[in-house]
């Protein structure tokens, strides 16, 4: 645990991999999503689902088009590849 933040690491990663939240249009297993949120391969996000006692083939809901959460999903993807390809 890091001075400042109440949570260790691994707190917190389980919570990304129990509760992920899919920005994407339409619905995906929470293996593809634990696999966006971490850049990582599938079989990575797989073993992450495993670890923390949650099915990887569980769906996880994805916005839908007429959500206002799609638009900002979109423009937070294009935020996110502009600093990827930056670095």
């Amino acid at each position: 645990m890091s001075e400042g933040i109440p949570y260790s690491d691994l707190v917190l990663v389980r919570r990304a991999v129990v509760h992920p939240t899919n920005r994407l249009a339409g619905d995906m297993p929470r293996w593809a999503v634990v696999k966006v949120v971490f850049c990582t391969g599938s079989t990575v996000a797989r073993e992450l689902c495993r670890r923390f006692n949650v099915n990887p083939d569980d769906m996880v809901k994805g916005v839908k088009p007429d959500d206002e959460s799609y638009e900002q999903g979109l423009a937070d993807g294009r935020a996110s590849m502009s600093v990827m390809e930056r670095t």
